[in-house]
């Protein structure tokens, strides 16, 4: 089946609108930080103002403004838009069919994350939770809500053009498997910042067993997966915390998987094989790169 030019360009406007809508919550997140940090700052005396910068300790405005930019959310929204363009102007080729399967997976991932367990747990655990600015709220729509509506439904009109290998339902967890070695390597890398807080700071055991420094330093990009307290587990079992941490790439690689499957299901989405590739009303529709 083929893409219809109304659809086509519905298809291009949209992944626009997509990119346009993450560049909005980029920019309107660089203000909110930027506010942030002048407000902390003007907290700070002129001789603390100067023991900060003699001490190299200032931070990077341009730092904090990318830092929380390579979340899942991010990465999956601007997939998402890009495929929705490409699939526009080369709506015949397989590999753009499979990208924006691919981006559909995951930005079903995002917004199921977002609003099932991230919401619930920071609205449980973590303190101050009610004092999220109003403009934060508002860009985390866009991101989580908005852009996964726009896409989640450009998907289902356009099911009947799709085509995968069977592989792919499999391929779709690399992904998703990868990003849990950068979450963990962001954590151990930044660690040690942590424990010198920990040590020699006056921070309040409240503090501590809330996890604010660990969200304040950033170092968990997502606040569960703090990987000595695992899903707010803060017992002394080591077994436990071992199995809670296991849990992590385990559950990625199969939670990608499984809605891989759903939406193949769902959609009922062709697979495509070596021989039906030489099919000629099969190739009339889609198209593959010759090496």
């Amino acid at each position: 089946m083929e893409l219809t030019k109304i659809k086509r360009r519905l298809l291009l406007s949209f992944g626009i609108i997509i990119l346009l809508l993450v560049s909005i919550s980029f920019v309107g997140g660089w203000f909110s930080i930027s506010n942030k940090m002048t407000e902390a700052l003007s907290k700070l005396t002129q001789k603390e103002k100067e023991r900060i910068f003699n001490l190299d300790l200032l931070p990077t405005v341009s730092g904090a403004f990318f830092q929380v930019r390579f979340t899942f959310t991010y990465v999956s929204n601007i997939l998402l838009g890009a495929s929705l363009i490409l699939l526009a102007i080369m709506p015949k080729y397989v590999w753009i069919k499979r990208l924006f399967f691919f981006s559909i997976v995951y930005i079903t991932i995002t917004f199921t994350i977002f609003w099932f367990i991230i919401v619930p747990y920071v609205y449980f655990f973590v303190k101050e939770s009610n004092k999220i600015p109003l403009i934060e709220i508002i860009l985390t729509f866009l991101v989580h809500l908005i852009n996964p509506i726009i896409g989640i439904s450009f998907f289902i009109t356009t099911r009947k053009t799709i085509v995968l290998n069977k592989y792919d339902l499999y391929l779709s967890s690399l992904f998703s498997f990868f990003y849990y070695f950068f979450t963990v390597a962001v954590y151990f890398v930044g660690i040690k910042v942590v424990d010198e807080f920990l040590t020699n700071f006056k921070i309040s055991e409240k503090e501590k067993n809330g996890w604010d420094i660990y969200i304040k330093l950033q170092i968990t990009i997502y606040p569960m997966m703090n990987f000595r307290e695992p899903w707010g587990y803060s017992g002394d079992s080591i077994f436990l915390k071992v199995l809670l941490n296991l849990s992590f790439p385990s559950l990625s690689v199969l939670f990608t998987i499984s809605v891989s499957w759903f939406w193949k299901s769902v959609c009922k989405i062709k697979l495509y094989n070596e021989k039906i590739k030489k099919d000629q009303d099969f190739l009339k529709y889609n198209k593959f790169i010759k090496l």
